[in-house]
């Protein structure tokens, strides 16, 4: 078939399977031309008659087959005991985490909807519904989510609440959000949904510490330093052979993985005494030779580093 052809799936069969099924499923997808589209109608005629013709078999079977299925049984004979109301409270709230972490509508299955909602935990560990919106008929673009979450920022400041991280959802759309509010909202984390669990591990990247902030910030200046700038890299090159007989290439934070700032990080401590002593020989070095800057030294010799 001609590869400009756009694809198409019928709206029976999209009724028959459901919508997201259907969209998935390649199957079920044929070309747009009248020719396929006719032939799919035919096909489609003829598997109406025969189902028909058969369903009359079926019910008539179904009383008689009916007492041989099995029940279903519960998950209830698998649970050692009751849970307390204390475990219960507990549940619930691990539950609701892993429901917003997942980015799960809170109808699963009866209704789907793709919804919006803001919910706060606290850095007790303490969950608060904020709101959930339906934007399932609305188109989403960068700019539209952009604008829905500078919303509940600018709530929570009027109620002066300080919220240091966002938690989002991994689409597309959101993806690209992210993006642009870490340029333009510096103070607070922008992280996707799939990363949830495990930061609830690191209590502190959710709270307000000046320490967390100041070393991540020397961190990421250093390795945006090396990364730029090929005479030290190769100087720090030289040292690595000289000292650890390998190299260490430091690793730049990316946004799709979730563990990237985690292991940029401890690229930088694997780097640790070599940098200090390329800090070393750059002070005792010729004014002729190209020297440090005085920000990246601070970055290196700083306190919690």
């Amino acid at each position: 078939a001609n590869k400009s052809n756009q694809k198409c799936i019928c709206q029976a069969c999209m009724n028959a399977v459901g919508r997201e099924f259907a969209l998935k499923d390649d199957n079920l997808k044929i070309t747009n031309t009248k020719c396929y589209c006719a032939n799919h109608l035919r096909d489609y005629e003829k598997d109406e008659d025969k189902n028909d013709s058969t369903s009359r078999i079926i019910s008539s079977n179904s009383l008689a087959s009916s007492n041989t299925l099995k029940k279903q049984t519960t998950l209830s004979k698998y649970v050692g005991r009751s849970l307390t109301a204390s475990e219960i409270s507990k549940f619930e709230c691990l539950v609701l985490r892993a429901t917003v972490s997942a980015g799960f509508a809170f109808w699963w299955i009866e209704n789907p909807e793709e919804l919006i909602g803001v919910v706060f935990i606290t850095s007790s560990g303490e969950t608060l519904i904020w709101e959930a919106e339906d934007i399932s008929i609305e188109r989403q673009r960068q700019e539209e989510v952009i604008n829905r979450i500078y919303a509940p920022f600018n709530q929570a400041k009027e109620l002066d609440i300080r919220v240091n991280c966002l938690v989002t959802d991994s689409a597309r759309f959101y993806a690209a959000a992210r993006y642009f509010l870490r340029h333009e909202i510096c103070d607070k984390v922008f992280i996707p949904c799939f990363a949830h669990q495990v930061n609830c591990c690191v209590r502190d990247i959710f709270k307000e510490s000046t320490v967390f902030k100041n070393t991540s910030k020397c961190a990421l200046h250093i390795v945006s330093f090396f990364y730029y700038s090929v005479y030290f890299m190769a100087k720090l090159y030289n040292e690595q052979i000289s000292v650890l007989k390998k190299y260490i290439n430091f690793i730049t934070p990316s946004i799709t993985r979730w563990n990237s700032h985690f292991e940029c990080f401890d690229s930088v401590l694997k780097n640790k005494h070599l940098l200090k002593t390329l800090v070393t020989k750059d002070d005792v070095a010729s004014d002729n030779d190209l020297k440090l800057s005085t920000e990246i030294k601070i970055a290196i010799n700083h306190d919690s580093f």
